[in-house]
């Protein structure tokens, strides 16, 4: 581009970014700043930014969003309506795995926003970028967003349907502002907002107060579509009542012969001598006290960089605060309010988690590393999912502990879960070769038994050897992706990458020992710290023969073992039949009177020798075997 093209594109990039009319640039004064800096540079008028400039670069923009989404995978949806001026307008966002959100279509429709229309408008959008790209579809939980996602998911059951948690998290704020405890102190609240925001006097009277008591924070009106705005709007009268109790004192607010409303009601929470001021602050206070976990968990899951089992973790610790908060000293509500308040918060816990269309939540959670030690699960050897172990017992408990365990119920939960996600991503994957869990769509029976496993693995695996994050910004899904290679990384988070890696390497003996710590469910700690595998079979030197040299392990057949350093390894055929055949992924099972294999081939009656017969392929569909 020419510096003039450049110049042009800058400006309209500042006029966009900093949301200034287009016709700032059509002022003299402007002119002569541009002037100024560039003799050579004429300004483009308003009318050729708006007409030319603003829209080539929207469509620029989005042609960069397409082709930036256009190859990536896991992708949630997440679609809300709004009202910008008179126009009713219907969005759907992206965003991706890297936490990069965008504006992916916008649709200005003056008809019901129905659930048809919301369906039609959000099944475009997944045929468009392509339904096996897309992990997740998300929005609010009213009536007609509802069924548009229950029917999405329906349709595409790979797609996980989940309403969306910051709007539980403000519903289960508003529910407990409207308790009548809070019924006084809230129309004072109220009231003395309004009177600051209509009064610039008393506004003025409140700066110069603030200023004197080095308060930095202003009122905060109550917004009608604010997240959260109690909440914010009392903690700021919180903070300014010593500048508001200042100017009361001093006579610098009015509150008799005055226009404004309800300036009574405004005197009597500012008079800080008075039993209706002193009520005023401790109601709003302990109102503060028990809406602030719910609100900086709101704050907190805004975040692009939250995910799905931090939902779960700020419930618990929201709901944890207020339990806290209840039974601390501070808290002078009588029983029967706490009791009320606490009923509110379980009911939008039980809609947001455990009654949601999915456990989606609680699975992400158990699966995430990073609360993997979270001491919320039962020890209970009686009620626990609990396989028997006998090498997680420690002789001194002060060393280690028994890995947390999850109930039984919550276990079956997690992994109806995963059963789940696994069927619909394996009949997705039978027709997409590109798919990742392709080649385990033709045996289905062998995935699910593998994911069994590995949930059964990593629910034992002490919690110490489960490796932390490589980064700070390193994502559930990219930590096991990371992880593959280990034992009990699970089926689904694999990529078609490392499925085609894995396919060019030839099986390899392994020793117990090379694994990493994670890979070790059974192992045993020392008193010095390092990590022993258990005996097996008896063995006192459990894996220790592979390292043997042959001379140790006896004559082999004809094999020449007068070189000492020879071992184990050095006479193994890696490529031999019989070897590869014990690394098998399924191995059909034959009758009683076929089961005799020799390695040479067998004969028939007459005596012909006849090469051994060729394993049959078995096909097994997701949709043909049991998922319970």
């Amino acid at each position: 581009m020419s510096l003039q093209e450049q110049l042009d594109h800058a400006l309209a990039g500042l006029i966009c970014a900093s949301g200034a009319p287009a016709r700032l640039v059509d002022y003299p004064e402007w002119t002569r700043y541009s002037r100024l800096l560039n003799p050579d540079y004429s300004p483009p008028g308003s009318d050729f930014i708006r007409n030319r400039l603003i829209p080539a670069e929207a469509r620029r923009a989005v042609l960069q969003m397409r082709e930036y989404v256009k190859d990536k995978t896991n992708i949630s949806l997440s679609f809300d309506g709004l009202t910008a001026g008179i126009q009713p307008v219907y969005t759907i966002h992206v965003c991706t795995p890297d936490r990069h959100t965008f504006l992916y279509r916008a649709d200005i429709f003056y008809g019901s926003h129905n659930a048809n229309y919301i369906l039609d408008f959000l099944e475009a959008v997944i045929k468009e970028i392509g339904p096996h790209r897309i992990a997740s579809v998300v929005s609010d939980d009213t009536a007609t967003t509802k069924k548009s996602r229950r029917e999405a998911s329906k349709k595409y059951s790979w797609i996980i349907n989940l309403a969306d948690p910051i709007h539980k998290f403000n519903l289960c704020i508003q529910d407990i502002c409207r308790d009548s405890i809070w019924e006084g102190s809230l129309k004072q609240l109220r009231k003395l907002l309004t009177h600051f925001k209509m009064s610039s006097y008393a506004t003025g009277r409140l700066n110069e107060a603030r200023k004197i008591e080095g308060i930095p924070r202003n009122l905060q009106s109550i917004g009608n579509t604010r997240f959260a705005t109690i909440y914010y709007a009392g903690t700021s009268v919180l903070d300014n009542l010593p500048a508001l109790y200042r100017i009361y004192r001093n006579g610098e607010i009015a509150t008799k012969g005055t226009p404004l409303p309800s300036v009574c009601i405004v005197a009597d929470a500012l008079d800080e001598t008075t039993v209706t001021a002193l009520k005023f602050r401790q109601d709003l206070k302990e109102l503060v006290n028990i809406l602030e976990p719910f609100a900086r968990a709101l704050l907190s899951l805004e975040s692009t960089r939250s995910n799905l089992s931090d939902v779960y973790f700020f419930w618990l610790g929201a709901l944890a605060a207020l339990d806290h908060h209840f039974k601390s000293r501070n808290c002078l509500l009588p029983s029967e309010d706490r009791a009320r308040i606490r009923r509110v918060a379980s009911k939008r816990f039980n809609e947001g988690i455990n009654d949601a269309p999915t456990d989606a939540y609680i699975t992400a959670f158990f699966l995430d590393p990073r609360y993997r030690n979270i001491a919320i699960y039962t020890t209970s050897r009686t009620i626990s999912h609990a396989p028997s172990h006998s090498t997680l017992s420690d002789p001194d408990p002060s060393r280690t502990s028994i890995p947390q365990r999850l109930n039984e119920h919550v276990f079956e939960r997690i992994r109806k879960q995963l059963f789940v996600m696994l069927k619909a991503e394996l009949e997705v994957a039978e027709d997409i070769l590109e798919h990742p869990l392709h080649i385990h769509s033709e045996d289905a029976l062998v995935a699910k038994e593998l994911l069994r496993k590995q949930l059964d693995q990593y629910s034992w695996a002490d919690s110490r050897s489960l490796p932390r994050y490589l980064t700070l910004d390193q994502s559930p899904l990219q930590y096991w992706r990371s992880h593959k290679q280990f034992e009990h990384s699970f089926i689904l988070a694999v990529n078609g990458a490392y499925l085609k890696k894995q396919e060019k390497k030839l099986p390899a003996l392994f020793r117990f020992s090379d694994l990493p710590d994670v890979l070790r469910p059974d192992r045993q700690i020392t008193m010095e710290g390092t990590t022993e595998i258990p005996t097996a079979l008896d063995d006192e030197c459990g894996d220790e023969w592979l390292d043997r040299v042959p001379a140790e392990l006896g004559a082999v057949g004809d094999i020449d073992i007068s070189k000492e350093s020879m071992k184990c390894e050095d006479i193994i055929d890696f490529t031999s039949e019989e070897l590869l055949a014990l690394f098998a992924t399924y191995t059909p099972t034959r009758s009683a009177g076929s089961e005799t294999q020799l390695a040479e081939g067998t004969k028939d009656p007459e005596g012909t020798k006849m090469e051994p017969e060729t394993p049959q392929r078995v096909i097994r569909r997701a949709r043909d075997i049991d998922w319970d």
